[in-house]
């Protein structure tokens, strides 16, 4: 009997570790699909994008081969970096998509587990009439600092602090917003920490003035 008894308590350890590997392979599986599904796709599209007409493609790329950076922002290729780094979204036409959410990436915080942060930057040109009065407020400062012949843009960047956030269940706090004003011109400045090899990137003039600025 006392064997007997020790071979249904060792086949009922066995069963329950089985099944806790198969629950957990579960979960993973779904998490990918989930990620991966067209309803994910749609509502990533829907929430950046607001001509969703205008969108050439969009592709999922895994955490582990992640490679959109920079690089391809800088170049004018007019890339939407979304999410965990595994979407990207390019635009039809980038005159098109200057009202549009240009460059979103998240990062994961160097401890604390799973908080990341997220920017959000929407170019406009410094010739349009604004309602914002901030954005009046840029501009001008533009007309007093730049001269007008230079090519200017100007964007509104959010940053937002995601707390107690895990994957597809993000619990996200706006914590301050800022307007920055960019001068573009070839060979102006060059930052050596993002220059890669024998390249160099220009990153121009910033100007930055913060929402609640009188």
């Amino acid at each position: 009997m006392i064997k007997e008894n020790k071979i249904k308590k060792y086949v009922v350890v066995i069963i329950c570790l089985l099944g806790m590997l198969i629950l957990s392979g579960k979960t993973e599986n779904v998490f990918a699909n989930d990620k991966k599904s067209k309803d994910m796709e749609n509502s990533l599209l829907s929430f950046y994008i607001k001509d969703v007409s205008n969108v050439e493609s969009i592709r999922y790329i895994p955490l582990d081969k992640k490679i959109i950076g920079n690089k391809r922002i800088t170049d004018k290729s007019n890339v939407v970096d979304i999410g965990f780094g595994e979407y990207y979204i390019k635009a039809k036409d980038e005159k098109k998509e200057l009202q549009e959410p240009s460059y979103s990436s998240w990062y994961e915080a160097p401890k604390g587990g799973m908080q990341f942060r997220e920017k959000l930057s929407i170019e406009y040109q410094v010739n349009k009439d604004y309602n914002n009065k901030n954005l009046r407020i840029l501009k001008k400062v533009v007309e007093e600092n730049i001269h007008p012949k230079n090519k200017v843009l100007i964007s509104a960047s959010q940053y937002v602090n995601v707390k107690n956030g895990y994957k597809k269940n993000i619990k996200a706090c706006i914590f301050y917003q800022s307007y920055s004003i960019q001068l573009y011109e070839k060979d102006l400045f060059f930052d050596d920490k993002i220059t890669t090899g024998k390249v160099k990137i220009p990153i121009g003039i910033v100007f930055i003035v913060s929402k609640d600025m009188k």
